[in-house]
């Protein structure tokens, strides 16, 4: 059996082949099927359809969108034994891929990119290939994660409409080197204190999304809240936070942070994005540092990496509980 479709319009990927299972000897004709779909040419991403051979699916073809147009999908040479080398009756049906005009973010496919749109991927950010929770589809950039930057590449298009694009100018970005900083960089508490820790960037143009994970030690300090910092607060964008996965058991704290729109231009240079309240717990030292996977992520208001970055990290010390002198009156016997 081959499968045929028009090359310029759609690109085949990949076939998974399913399970086919059916009593023989068989009475009656099968007949082999591929799918009709409607897909958009933007947002660049893969989709499948199912091969039947009625009444049971035989494979799922994966291929990409490349331009507007419809490509038939003929099936050719189409042969059906059974395992004695049998020939079984079947008629074979293709099926048709529409490629229309899309919107990059318009996840739900409905022709505008909304709220919706933005939850589907929020709703999913953290999650990896694998995961229950997780879907390619959803996956923007392909990378096997859901990030900060599948979340910016949503909601830099929010309220964008087939045939309605918003038009801005992008700022140039500034000269200074890219980072994301933790300060102060030297902390001294005693336990049960609970001190700020700002998470700082430094040379950012048009700030749109922030991403991180911190590791620290559970034995010396906790995160006990996240907050937003200055530099978004006063921006004339809006930003908001997903819910932070803390776990003060493992000593992970992850977040993001993202902003909806293409306009207004996001804040640039050095700002405070997040303020960490920190629990000390007992006495000791370490460090509370940015994580490696998944990385630290910094976007533009249009979802572009601002690259290369560089992670700097704090060091902190638990002092032990000095706890106070006290003085007795000293009394003699005669």
């Amino acid at each position: 059996m081959r499968l045929f479709q028009t090359p310029t319009i759609i690109s085949q990927r990949a076939a998974v082949i399913g399970r086919l299972v059916v009593q023989w000897p068989v009475a009656g004709s099968y007949s082999s099927t591929a799918a009709s779909e409607t897909v958009p040419v933007q947002p660049p991403r893969a989709y499948s359809l199912p091969l039947t051979i009625a009444p049971a699916r035989l494979a799922r073809l994966t291929f990409m969108p490349l331009a507007v147009g419809s490509s038939d999908l003929g099936l050719e040479n189409v042969t059906l034994t059974t395992p004695l080398g049998v020939n079984i009756p079947q008629v074979s049906m293709g099926g048709v891929v529409e490629v229309r005009a899309g919107l990059i973010g318009d996840v739900d496919d409905d022709c505008d990119v909304d709220i919706r749109d933005i939850m589907l991927v929020a709703g999913r950010w953290g999650s990896h290939s694998g995961d229950a929770n997780y879907e390619p589809r959803y996956d923007l950039d392909g990378d096997g994660d859901i990030d900060i930057t599948d979340v910016m590449t949503v909601v830099a298009h929010w309220g964008e409409s087939c045939g309605q694009g918003v038009a801005r100018v992008a700022p140039e970005p500034l000269s200074a080197a890219v980072s994301m900083n933790l300060l102060p960089a030297q902390n001294v508490a005693q336990p049960g204190d609970v001190f700020p820790l700002d998470v700082q960037v430094q040379g950012v143009t048009d700030l749109g999304g922030v991403e991180f994970t911190l590791q620290f030690d559970p034995a010396l300090v906790h995160v006990e809240s996240v907050d937003l910092g200055d530099m978004l607060k006063q921006s004339a964008r809006t930003f908001s936070m997903v819910e932070p996965a803390i776990n003060n058991d493992l000593g992970v704290a992850r977040v993001a942070i993202y902003s909806v729109g293409a306009t207004p231009v996001g804040p640039s240079g050095t700002g405070t994005v997040a303020v960490l309240s920190m629990r000390a717990v007992a006495p000791g030292s370490g460090r509370v540092e940015f994580a490696a996977q998944p990385p630290a992520q910094i976007t533009d208001s249009l979802g572009a990496l601002q690259e290369p970055l560089s992670l700097n990290g704090a060091d902190v010390t638990v002092a032990g509980a000095g706890g106070r002198r006290v003085y007795l009156p000293a009394v003699l016997k005669r």
